[in-house]
């Protein structure tokens, strides 16, 4: 009897371990989507308030940084884009946007980039 009961007591200790370990692994895995979810978030608007922001007859080149709260910095860059259409003529007013955010996550830093080519005549009211 009491060799029946040691038995099952260690069978229940090894499947409650294994459930400790996988709610733990669980919750670690949502904050790091939350995380994930928040950057992607953060970089689409920051790129639709860059592309918005063009106005006619001002300078759309832009490097500069900012700073979203205590960990979270993002480097925006506009830089001019040089690329031809299918008859080899020069596209005008072509920029390429990239946007660096930097966070840091449990003592690490974190980094991702996300880059588009613009053209500004796009997003102008006609």
């Amino acid at each position: 009897m009491l060799l029946e009961t040691l038995i099952g007591m260690s069978i229940f200790a090894v499947a409650a371990t294994a459930i400790v370990v996988s709610l733990n692994k669980t919750a670690i895995l949502s904050q790091t989507v939350a995380e994930e979810q928040r950057i992607t978030d953060l970089s689409q608007n920051l790129l639709k308030q860059v592309l918005h922001s063009f106005s006619e007859g001002t300078d759309f080149t832009r490097d500069e940084v900012q700073t979203i709260d205590d960990t979270t910095q993002v480097h925006i860059l506009v830089t001019p884009h040089q690329a031809v259409d299918k008859d080899g003529l020069e596209i005008k007013e072509l920029y390429k946007v990239t946007i660096i955010i930097q966070s840091e996550e449990n003592g690490s830093l974190q980094e991702q980039s996300f880059s588009t080519i613009h053209h500004p005549s796009l997003f102008t009211a006609r």
